[in-house]
C-alpha cells in the first residue's frame, strides 16, 4: 500500500504557496506604482522647467533669432542634468543645449513634438542611439498668436531614475523574501498547531486499540477536535467498563466451575477444548491449562467419550447418557451436553 503523506505536509505547503503568491503580488504591485510614481513625478518636473523657460524663448520667435535661441538654450541648462531643445513647426531644430542645430536631424517625427503641436503638452520615453541611455522628452507648444510656431523639449536621462528602481527593486526583494520567511514560519506554526491534536488524538486511539483505557484524550482548543477527544474519552469510558463487566463475569463464571463437583468441558466445532474445570481435570488426571487447546482425541483414548462428543456436535440439541472410561479399573461417567451458541443464534460448539 502506498505510504499516506502526513497531514502537516498537506497543510503546510498550500500555505507556503498562498503566503509566496500573496508577498510576489504585493512586491510586484508596490514596484510598478512606484515605477509609475517616479516616471509621473519626473514628467511634472519637466513640463514645469518647460513653462517656466517658455517665457524666455517666445519673444525669440518673432522675428525668428536663431543664433539667440540656441545661445540662450545653451546658457540656461549649464549646470544641470537637463537637455533643452527649440524646434520649429516644420521639425527644424534651432536651439540645442548640448549640440550643433546645423547638425541635427529634423525633429518633426518625434512623438511628444507631434503631440506638442497639436496643442497638448508631448511625452515620451524612449531609448537614445546617440547617448546610449533611456530618456524621457516633455514638449510643450510656443504660440505666437493662436498657433504653435514652436515647441520647447526638455529631456532627461533615465538612467538615475532606472538606478533607484533597481535599488527599489531589491530592496522590496529582500524585504518580501523577509516577510515570507517570517510567513513561513507562522505557516509551519499553524500547520502544527493544527495536526498536533489530530496525531495526539491518533496516538490515544492506538492506546486505545493496545487496552490502555485508562490515559484520557487531551481537549483541544479548537471546537470540533475537542468535541472528537470528548467522544473518544466517552468510548474509552464505557469500553473500560464493560471489559471489567466481563472480567467480573468471567471469574465469578470461573469460581463456579472451580467449585463444581462435576467435571465441565466447553469443546469447540473441531472438538477441541476451549474451556475445563478442576473436577474435570482430575478426572484426566492432567493440569486444566495443559488441556486447554487441545482435542479430546489427544487428552483420552476412551471410544464412548470421543463418539459422546462426536454425537452431540452433529446433533445440534441437548443429549445426555453413560460413558464407559478404561483407567485402571472401570468408571461409569453420566454425561450431559448443551449446544454452545454465539450470540447471533449460530452453534459454536457443546458444554
Amino acid at each position: 500500500m502506498k505510504q499516506k503523506r502526513r497531514l502537516l505536509w498537506h497543510l503546510f505547503p498550500s500555505y507556503l504557496i498562498i503566503t509566496a503568491a500573496a508577498v510576489g503580488a504585493l512586491s510586484w504591485y508596490a514596484l510598478k506604482y512606484l515605477k509609475h510614481f517616479a516616471m509621473e513625478q519626473k514628467a511634472r518636473e519637466l513640463a514645469t522647467i518647460a513653462r517656466l523657460l517658455e517665457k524666455q524663448f517666445t519673444p525669440l520667435l518673432d522675428p525668428l533669432q536663431p543664433a539667440d535661441i540656441d545661445a540662450l538654450s545653451k546658457k540656461i541648462p549649464r549646470d544641470s542634468t537637463i537637455r533643452i531643445t527649440i524646434v520649429l513647426s516644420d521639425g527644424t531644430v534651432v536651439g540645442d543645449s548640448d549640440e550643433n542645430p546645423a547638425n541635427m536631424d529634423n525633429h518633426a517625427n518625434r512623438p511628444e513634438l507631434i503631440d506638442a503641436f497639436a496643442g497638448g503638452a508631448g511625452r515620451s520615453v524612449r531609448y537614445s542611439d546617440t547617448l546610449h541611455q533611456r530618456m524621457m522628452y516633455v514638449a510643450i507648444p510656443l504660440y505666437l498668436g493662436e498657433t504653435p510656431a514652436a515647441a520647447i523639449r526638455i529631456s532627461l536621462s533615465l538612467s538615475r531614475i532606472d538606478q533607484a528602481i533597481r535599488t527599489i527593486r531589491y530592496n522590496i526583494a529582500m524585504g518580501g523574501f523577509f516577510i515570507a520567511l517570517v510567513a513561513t514560519l507562522l505557516d509551519l506554526a499553524a500547520s502544527l498547531r493544527i495536526t498536533r491534536p489530530i496525531e495526539e488524538l491518533t496516538e490515544s486511539a492506538a492506546r486505545f486499540a493496545r487496552g490502555d483505557l485508562r490515559r484520557k484524550v487531551p481537549l483541544s482548543n479548537y471546537r470540533e477536535i475537542a468535541i472528537l477527544a470528548a467522544t473518544l474519552n466517552e468510548m474509552a469510558e464505557k469500553l473500560n467498563s464493560r471489559i471489567q463487566t466481563i472480567i467480573q463475569q468471567r471469574n465469578k463464571q470461573e469460581a463456579i466451575l472451580s467449585s463444581m463437583m462435576e467435571g465441565v468441558i466447553a469443546v469447540d466445532e473441531e472438538e477441541r477444548i476451549i474451556s475445563v474445570n478442576q473436577a474435570a481435570a482430575r478426572i484426566f488426571g492432567a493440569p486444566p491449562e495443559t488441556l486447554k487447546n487441545r482435542s479430546i482425541q489427544e487428552i483420552t483414548r476412551t471410544p464412548g467419550l470421543i463418539r459422546f462428543v462426536h454425537d452431540a456436535l452433529s446433533s445440534h440439541r441437548a443429549t445426555s447418557g453413560d460413558v464407559l472410561l478404561h483407567k485402571g479399573q472401570d468408571k461409569v461417567l453420566f454425561a450431559r451436553s448443551t449446544p454452545l451458541k454465539d450470540p447471533g443464534d449460530r452453534q459454536i460448539g457443546i458444554l
